[in-house]
């Protein structure tokens, strides 16, 4: 599977057919979606044109291009690149969300999924940069750590950045971030399908480990009530991300996003922000 718009460039002249993304098929876009193979296949041997034009094919409905797209720890090639300067920035530059991590290392917030090795770009280093390249995408930061509410809201109030989220703190350390008023989203899956938060939380972080539990009539319940909805692309769990794809692109509240007063955003947190983005174009 391709990891960005650019990639199925890289696929003209080559051999082989490789797989660029489906629906499965008899899945209703109103129904839960199962995890599925694709079903749709590009030879390798066609020019970037007609590669672009038969992925854009798979997915013909334009109104997924009205949800806001999250480079999941930024846009990147190698795994070993997220969370990086570089991949944080890129995203930015491309016009793009991002979702990062942030944790404490020797009293300072680092950008780091993992334990730090006392090596990772700080986060109001990071926060300066988004400044400098005057982005104003939405930042989804990923709470790895308790006790951080007060120097996470500190870095951002400071810097007059409003656009963003935090979410997966544990939920009483969710309380400070509460306290302080900051924007927070609620995290539901298959393995807590309800919290005690969902209703007063700005959003909802809408996740699914092994199987898309959910459907469209969920992500219109939580924008109907002016919450805004980031759906987590199923490649982050290594699912294929075809099936969800389509349900997103043909259920209305893609359309409907941020349309009205009452009406919340749309988001997808994925790790092919360009191959979302081109075949939504």
């Amino acid at each position: 599977m391709p990891q960005s718009w650019g990639d199925l460039r890289e696929w003209a002249g080559g051999a082989g057919w490789p797989r660029v993304g489906s629906r499965k098929a008899g899945c209703r876009h109103d129904s839960p979606v199962d995890a599925g193979g694709p079903d749709q296949v590009l030879p390798r041997a066609v020019s970037a044109d007609v590669a672009i034009g038969v992925a854009r094919s798979v997915f013909p409905s334009p109104s997924a291009a009205e949800a806001v797209i999250l480079a999941h720890r930024g846009l990147w090639r190698e795994r070993s690149e997220r969370n990086t300067p570089v991949a944080l920035e890129a995203a930015l530059n491309r016009g793009f969300g991002v979702e990062t991590d942030v944790r404490d290392c020797l009293g300072e917030l680092v950008i780091s999924h993992d334990m730090p090795a006392g090596r990772e770009q700080r986060f109001g280093d990071f926060l300066d940069r988004y400044l400098a390249l005057q982005s104003t995408a939405p930042l989804a930061i990923n709470v790895k750590a308790d006790g951080l509410a007060g120097a996470i809201h500190q870095a951002l109030e400071s810097r007059g950045i409003e656009d963003y989220f935090c979410f997966d703190m544990s939920v009483p350390d969710g309380r400070s971030y509460a306290s302080l008023g900051m924007r927070c989203f609620a995290r539901l899956s298959e393995l807590e399908p309800h919290s005690p938060v969902a209703e007063s939380a700005a959003g909802i972080w809408l996740d699914a480990f092994d199987n898309t539990w959910f459907d469209a009539a969920t992500i219109d319940h939580w924008l109907d009530r002016g919450r805004d909805v980031c759906v987590v692309s199923p490649e982050l769990h290594g699912r294929p991300h075809g099936p969800l794809w389509q349900m997103l692109r043909r259920c209305r509240a893609a359309e409907k996003a941020g349309s009205g007063p009452g009406c919340g955003r749309l988001m997808v947190c994925t790790d092919y922000p360009e191959l979302f983005a081109g075949v939504a174009a």
